[in-house]
């Protein structure tokens, strides 16, 4: 009886001792890292022309029938980012901006876009009148030149 239980403890401390372990071992644990958020086509448009300055502040509100744009240059009053309705054209983005004295309408100013397959565009003003009626897309990155003399 005694050597059955000194046995028994000997089985019973050899298996607390070398735990409790399965014969196959875990499967590795595989660690994503997030992925960053999906650029929008303001993000994209912002490195394709010119440099918009870092800080500009957002005007309106998003909505379902909006879109954003960016106006900025030394001739726009309150340079930034402006969430106007679809539709809207450069005049109701230098009215927005409060800008009505633009004067720099020259080949160094205009729009930067994106076309349909991606690749940037750049849109020149080609006179006050026609620039101000051009219709604006999402994203559309507006910029007034400073003319220097």
């Amino acid at each position: 009886m005694r050597l059955a239980f000194l046995v028994l403890s000997i089985v019973v401390a050899a298996v607390v001792t070398s735990g409790c372990r399965s014969r196959s071992s875990p499967a590795p644990v595989t660690v994503v890292p997030p992925s960053p958020p999906p650029a929008t086509v303001a993000d994209v448009v912002q490195s394709l022309i010119w440099n918009i300055p870092s800080g500009l502040p957002i005007f309106g509100v998003a909505g379902s029938n909006s879109i954003r744009v960016v106006i900025f240059g030394m001739s726009v009053q309150h340079p930034g980012f402006y969430f106007l309705p679809r539709g809207a054209t450069v005049s109701d983005a230098v009215d927005a901006a409060g800008s009505k004295q633009i004067v720099a309408w020259k080949h160094y100013s205009g729009i930067a876009r994106l076309k349909p397959d991606g690749s940037p565009s750049k849109i020149d003003f080609p006179s006050r009148g026609e620039g101000l009626r051009i219709q604006l897309n999402e994203g559309d990155q507006i910029y007034f030149a400073h003319e220097v003399y």
